[in-house]
């Protein structure tokens, strides 16, 4: 009796993993439609054509803690290369 009880949970289990497998399955291939579908229906131009920002941010400032350790002899005003004013 207990192995016949055994037997039917198993299969049971067995049978769910399998459906289970098969909806995961449906997904993928749902996902890949709907993927293949938005590449078909997107031009290069417009994935190409996002905005750029440009970059605002100073790495050589002093908030970034950038500073002159050397200059060239020759040069003229090498300590107002980097100053606080923005």
């Amino acid at each position: 009796m207990k192995e016949q009880k055994k037997k039917e949970e198993e299969e049971k289990r067995r049978k769910e993993e399998e459906k289970e497998k098969k909806k995961k399955l449906q997904q993928q291939q749902q996902q890949q439609q709907q993927h293949q579908s938005f590449l078909e229906n997107t031009t290069t131009s417009e994935v190409i054509s996002a905005p750029v920002k440009p970059m605002k941010k100073n790495f050589a400032g002093l908030d970034c803690g950038a500073k002159v350790i050397s200059a060239n002899p020759e040069s003229q005003g090498a300590s107002n290369v980097i100053s606080t004013s923005r």
